[in-house]
């Protein structure tokens, strides 16, 4: 009896007959790090739990990063080399360049099963099976899934990636789309990662975001699709939807996923199923319904708006539901004191869950306070630069794609360094809060108010043309001029507006709006501006100005004395050089040097000038010439101001071509023109 029970148990710690390993051979066409490999690893360790006896050989071929693989025919050497000795049960390769890696050079045996993941069907033997991606099923699931769930979704936007899929899909969702009247389809391509973030952040929560996986952008640099999505859902208010479970857990809504997991368990399947039958069956399957219940939580959507039988992430149960067995066990063990013990123990992770949840409910809305802070202007709560530029290339390239008009408009607070330096930085802050108050009351909804910087905004305008957007900036300039303030005197706005033309970039548009703000300050501020082909204000403010904010010489400011005019006509340019430098340039070191020339000259010219009036004893010689020296010392005063940033560019453009040029070259010197002797100047 000893001796049998010894054998027994010798039975049982060394069973004969025991099954032999099931060795299989699996190359991946991604990195091991990739959110899909992940997945598809794991449904090999599922399936390997589900079927025991079964020993994975991994290769990764890594495609997606690097930029010159390795030759085919040298890895398949390698792998040869690497598995001598082997003889593996069936091979496994999951994409397609594995699958075509596998089936062009490494058919190890025509006996075992070849089972492969791929775009397209390509099983030349009756031992291959390709389990071909079901994009067109996933991607007609998922649309009628989330038109479901968003009654209100009047644009579905396609990011257009290097992943294959993303054609496909973009095309397929505009056959869709035009079945639904009001519907849109709208696609972004040709993007760095960050212009990407930048486009998505505009969105508003009635879009919908069918995203494919982004590996690289148009510089090239490499990125995990998954961290990708996480970055958009970071920045967009807009909800997001995806194809893939391997990106699910960023914050995506959900949809019809080709999942690598039960990709991977079915592909396992099919190996197993020829191993034992020798042929393959028809139900292999690896599309899932998935949704991520925190998402449908926070974008709003009622989770009775899941499809039955749908894989739900993320879903909340209560400590009660999860040990519901044990509290009811141990109540009926212990009686009245554990039962106690119990209630007690679940009211205490009630209320632990009831802080959990407020705490996570402040740290959203501190992280939606930091989003919207990104986008906006903290004290006037406009956009700022950053948010308004995507806006403006978005609508520049819808110019040149349809054609569409759009203006921008540039507005300054006239005279605001005087409310600084007279009422304080304190009433300065009032009066921009103001300002962009109303910017955002006269503007209409379909128009884009940002602070630019400083007291300066600008505002987008589209499908508008140049003389309806002068429209809105006139009622901007007069909502301006009816504001009170606690703590400053009233103030007034100057506008310059401009259409965008065929073929302009931004900064010829932006130079041109510009341009017409300058025009607005020189022609004396609390006005609008609009930019032609002829002025940049439509109608020219003298002769003396030109189309561009130049100085004209013109023959009827000649005197007949050729000192005189020869002096003149190089006042006009050296005034021009200082105009260019204003509004072109504005290096404020060579505004001073030209300021310094220019003086130098206007001093020379004075000098001459009084030295041919005595000559020709002019009668209002004493008169005149006190007004070069009051010209002079407003010139000093000014430079010296100027050097100090006590006074801005505007007050040298208002001197130069008011003080200097019309009212004293052109209006006063004509005084003296008929006491010139043209027998002495030799003209």
């Amino acid at each position: 009896m000893r001796n049998i029970i010894i054998i027994v148990l010798i039975l049982m710690l060394f069973p004969l007959g025991a099954d032999e390993l099931t060795e299989i051979l699996v190359v991946h066409s991604y990195h091991p790090s990739l959110p899909w490999t992940l997945s598809f690893q794991e449904g090999l360790s599922r399936a390997r739990r589900d079927h025991t006896g079964i020993e994975y050989f991994t290769e990764y071929l890594d495609t997606a990063r690097l930029p010159n693989p390795v030759p085919p025919d040298l890895f398949a050497s390698y792998m040869v080399a690497k598995y001598r000795g082997i003889n593996f049960d069936a091979v496994i390769a999951d994409s397609d360049a594995a699958a075509r890696f596998v089936d062009a050079n490494y058919r190890v045996s025509d006996s075992i099963p070849y089972v492969f993941y791929a775009i397209n069907d390509f099983g030349s033997s009756p031992n291959t099976y390709v389990l071909v991606t079901q994009y067109k099923e996933a991607l007609d699931s998922t649309l009628s899934i989330l038109v479901t769930q968003n009654p209100f979704l009047e644009e579905i936007v396609i990011i257009e990636s290097a992943d294959p899929s993303s054609q496909f899909v973009y095309e397929n969702t505009m056959a869709f789309a035009r079945d639904i009247p009001g519907l849109s389809v709208l696609r972004i391509s040709d993007f760095t990662i960050d212009e990407l973030y930048q486009r998505t952040a505009l969105f508003p929560p009635e879009t919908v975001i069918l995203y494919s996986p982004v590996t690289t952008d148009n510089t090239g640099t490499f990125f995990v699709p998954k961290e990708v999505l996480s970055g958009i859902l970071a920045a967009t208010e807009a909800r997001v939807y995806t194809m893939w479970s391997s990106l699910m857990g960023s914050g995506a809504v959900g949809g019809c996923v080709l999942d690598g997991s039960a990709t991977a368990r079915e592909m396992v399947r099919a190996a197993l199923d020829y191993m034992d039958d020798g042929d393959f069956k028809d139900d292999y399957d690896n599309l899932r319904m998935m949704f991520d219940w925190r998402a449908l939580k926070k974008n709003g959507i009622d989770p009775e708006l899941v499809p039955p039988g749908s894989i739900v992430l993320n879903r909340p149960v209560s400590f009660l539901s999860a040990y519901f067995t044990e509290i009811m066990i141990g109540a009926a063990g212990l009686a009245g004191l554990f039962l106690v013990t119990a209630l007690a123990w679940a009211w205490t992770l009630k209320r632990a869950n009831r802080k959990l949840k407020s705490a996570n409910t402040e740290i959203d809305r501190a992280r939606q306070t930091a989003e919207t802070l990104a986008r906006r202007d903290a004290l006037t709560g406009l956009m700022n630069r950053r948010a308004v530029v995507p806006v403006i290339t978005y609508e520049m390239k819808r110019k040149a794609r349809a054609n569409s008009r759009v203006s921008l408009m540039m507005l300054d607070i006239d005279h605001f360094k005087d409310v600084n330096d007279t009422y304080g930085h304190d009433a300065g802050d009032e009066v921009l809060v103001a300002v962009a108050t109303v910017l955002e009351s006269s503007c209409r909804n379909t128009d884009f108010p940002s602070r630019w910087g400083g007291e300066e905004f600008l505002i987008l305008t589209p499908d508008t043309g140049g003389e309806n957007a002068l429209v809105v900036a006139e009622k901007i300039r007069l909502a301006v001029m009816g504001l009170e303030f606690t703590s400053a005197s009233p103030v007034t706005v100057s506008l310059g507006v401009a259409e965008l033309r065929a073929g302009e970039t931004f900064d010829q548009w932006f130079q041109r709006a510009d341009t017409c703000l300058y025009t607005a300050k020189l022609e004396g501020r609390n006005r609008c501006v609009l930019s032609t082909d002829e002025y940049p204000s439509g109608e020219a403010s003298g002769d003396h100005i030109g189309s561009l904010l130049r100085l004209q010489w013109l023959s009827k400011y000649r005197s007949g004395n050729h000192t005189i005019d020869s002096q003149h006509k190089g006042l006009f340019e050296q005034s021009n050089l200082l105009l260019d430098e204003i509004v072109y340039g504005r290096d404020k070191n060579r505004i001073t040097a030209i300021l310094e020339t220019l003086y130098d000259h206007t001093v020379r010219h004075f000098f001459s000038e009084e030295k041919i009036l005595r000559a020709e004893k002019f009668n209002g010689f004493s008169e005149h010439r006190q007004k070069h020296k009051d010209l002079l010392r407003n010139f000093r005063a000014d430079m010296k101001q100027y050097r100090n940033n006590e006074i801005d560019e505007y007050e040298f453009i208002k001197f130069v071509c008011e003080d200097i040029v019309l009212k004293h070259l052109i209006e006063e010197d004509v005084k003296f023109f008929p006491y010139l002797s043209t027998a002495r100047n030799g003209s």
